[in-house]
């Protein structure tokens, strides 16, 4: 599943959580990657705690290392999920375009 949400809301985690358990019953392994504007690196925000929640319910966590900002200018808003394990943590890679910044891991 590819996503972009913008502005971030309660139906998003509604919905979110409704396509996650359909896809589950088809899919297997579920990727999530997208820019969900979630800053993913405040952990104590209330968005990234409710996100980090629904994804770990489904069996997933984010691999986008945190410490790596994944907009041009900062924070990490892109996830790149995957539910089996073990999976390689990927980095962040500028390459050069506006307001882009690409993933690169062991997928």
């Amino acid at each position: 599943m590819a996503q972009h949400q913008s502005p971030v809301s309660t139906a998003f985690y509604i919905d979110l959580a409704d396509v996650l358990d359909r896809l589950a019953t088809f899919v297997d392994p579920i990727y999530v990657v997208g820019d969900l504007n979630v800053h993913l690196d405040r952990s104590d925000e209330s968005t990234t705690i409710q996100l980090v929640d629904l994804l770990a319910d489904h069996g997933l966590s984010c691999r986008v290392n945190t410490d790596m900002p994944t907009h041009d200018q900062g924070g990490v808003l892109d996830v790149i999920t995957r539910d089996d394990l073990p999976a390689p943590p990927v980095d962040v890679l500028d390459v050069g375009l506006p307001t882009t910044v690409y993933c690169a891991g062991g997928y």
